[in-house]
Formats: C-alpha cells, structure tokens, sequence
C-alpha cells in the first residue's frame, strides 16, 4: 500500500478556492450592507422603515423559492384562518439541496426547511430551524396581514381546492407608524416558483 501526500500545485489549488469562497461570502454581507445605506438615503426612511423594506424583500424571495405555503393566522378579521388583526402568522416550506441535485433529493424529508414568519410585540421575526434561530427583520411594526389571491385561471379539470381557490399567490401588507405618529403601509404579492398550488 503507497501513500502520497498533497503536492505544492494541489495546495496553493485549494488555498486559491479558500481565498474566493472567504471573499464571496463577505462580499454579500458587503452588498446587504450597501443595500439598507441605499436604500435609507435615497427614500429617507427611519431604520424601522428600512428594516420594514428589507423585511418585505426577503419575504418575497423566501415565497418565491417555496414549495409550500401555510398561513396560520391571516391577520385579517373575516379572512380565514383568522386571529388576531394584524397579528399575521406564515410557515413556508422550501428545499434545501444544493448543487449538483441528487434525483432523491426532493423525496427526502430531511432536505426540507419550514420558516416562520410571525409578528410579536411590534417585532416582525423569521424564525428557522425547528425553531432554533429567530431573526428580528423589523421593529416599529403595528400590522402584518396576509391573504391568498386568485391570479391563475382554472387548471384542466376544474380547480383542485375550496375557497380560497388559486393561493398559489400571497398578497402581505405590513403597517408601521413613525415618529410623527404617521401611519404607512407597505403591499406586495409574491408568488412561489416550485408549486402552482400551495393548500
């Protein structure tokens, strides 16, 4: 049996990868610092408010990757599932595999992320990992409201679910008032890639 050890060129190879992946990952903290200076001196918004536009941001691209989207509590009085107005509740679901995709990789529970996006105490928070990681996306928050909309026409065969019927896009609204005592909202819809359906 023969053993042989790393060669010069093999080491300076893998010192030279080190080095990029290091850069990059530094690099998006960079750009998502840049990103909320940006945005605060171009619109003049307070940090809540930038954090509410940031908070809006990853929301949106979160559900854009989901596979899976549950409200737990609309916000909304009237809008099932209700609860407390304003007080709005999402779980979403997403993959996590990573390239090169294995073909059993979607069948494989464990590959599987929930998120939870919730409002508590003015404090919007994205909370991951069973739980494990809470996240404080925005605070100064008064309301966060979510609802299905129907965008999509009927499928070949009718429409698979009962009101509300095509929820493969979610409409949120997240409220805030600043330190004028004025009250803002801020609207989007998101719609996931992976599902046309999402009940």
């Amino acid at each position: 049996m023969t053993s042989r050890g790393l060669t010069l060129t093999e080491v300076l190879i893998a010192s030279a990868l080190a080095v990029v992946v290091i850069m990059g990952i530094g690099s998006v903290d960079v750009a998502r610092l840049r990103m909320e200076e940006e945005l605060k001196a171009r619109s003049g918004l307070t940090t809540g408010q930038t954090g509410v536009a940031l908070a809006a941001i990853q929301l949106t691209k979160d559900m854009t990757r989901a596979d899976r989207i549950y409200i737990i509590d609309s916000g909304i009085a009237g809008v099932n599932p209700g609860g407390t107005p304003g007080q709005g509740k999402l779980k979403l679901r997403s993959p996590t595999c990573t390239l090169p995709v294995s073909p059993t990789c979607f069948d494989a529970a464990g590959t599987y992320q929930w998120d939870e996006y919730r409002l508590r105490a003015g404090i919007l928070e994205k909370v991951s990992n069973n739980c494990s990681e809470t996240r404080m996306l925005a605070s100064e928050v008064d309301a966060f409201t979510l609802r299905f909309r129907d965008e999509a026409p009927a499928p070949p065969g009718g429409e698979p679910f009962g009101p509300p019927v095509d929820n493969n896009a979610l409409e949120f609204s997240i409220r805030w008032t600043d330190a004028s005592g004025r009250s803002h909202e801020f609207h989007s819809l998101g719609e996931p890639r992976a599902t046309s359906y999402s009940d």
